[in-house]
Order: structure tokens, then sequence, then C-alpha cells
């Protein structure tokens, strides 16, 4: 399952170069970081059917976005590459694999981190047609 979760969080990390030696994680970036695992463990849930993850919202577009902020700040607060990122978000999966079932509690309070971290685009402002002559009332 990993190898399935792994590229989705790595691809939608942006490739930007990195100094030599990464700096250590802060704590709130670790708990995005877990939040991130979460959340892909959830979407690959929902994806293969799985009727409990069904509960929530898809999980596709926020995690992937939440992906790339997440991913970005770490590379760019620690230092690490692109692939050191990717390495430690799998070792974070296997973690809450091996410590969780399916965490669908826990998904639904790293949805909403997600949505603060990186919030969903604005809605499209209504279209304006012609105006038709219409002004309401009985015709």
């Amino acid at each position: 399952m990993i190898q399935l979760l792994l590229p989705l969080l790595v691809q939608a990390m942006p490739v930007n170069p990195a100094p030599a030696a990464p700096a250590a994680i802060p704590p709130a970036r670790a708990a995005q970081a877990r939040c991130l695992a979460v959340l892909a463990i959830v979407a690959n849930a929902q994806r293969s059917g799985v009727a409990a993850a069904k509960d929530l919202p898809s999980l596709e577009e926020d995690g992937a976005r939440f992906a790339e902020v997440v991913g970005e700040a770490i590379v760019s607060e620690t230092g690490m590459t692109r692939e050191q990122v990717g390495a430690l978000l799998g070792r974070e999966v296997e973690t809450v694999i091996a410590l969780t079932p399916l965490p669908i509690a826990e998904a639904r309070t790293c949805l909403l981190m997600a949505r603060i971290v990186a919030p969903p685009p604005a809605p499209a402002a209504p279209a304006t047609g012609p105006d038709t002559g219409r002004r309401g009332g009985a015709l």
C-alpha cells in the first residue's frame, strides 16, 4: 500500500534545490506529516471502496493541496530534498499503518488541518448573463 501512496505524496510536492545538511523537522511540521500519512491512507481506502472511509468527503484534492504546501515547507525549513521528504512521509505512512486501524477519526481532524493550512480555492463568482428584461413579479 505504501508503494501506492508515496508517489501521490511526493508528486504533489514541488522540486526545489536544497542545502546539503537537512535540519530537524519542527514539531508542527511533524504533526502535519503524520496528517499527510493519515489522509493518504484513508484516501486510498476510499479509492478501494472501504465502507468506513466513504463516511468522509473525498480526500484526494484536499490531501494533494496539503501535501504540496507541507512538502514545500519541510523542504524550505529543513533543507531536506524532495526525496528525503518522500522517505519521511513513507516512514510516517508505515508507522500509522502499524499502529492504527484505519484512522477515520484522525482523518477528520487532519482534514480540518489540511483545509486551514492549504484552503480550497474560493468558489468562482456566479456568471452574470445578459439582462432578459424580466424583473420579477407575475407575468
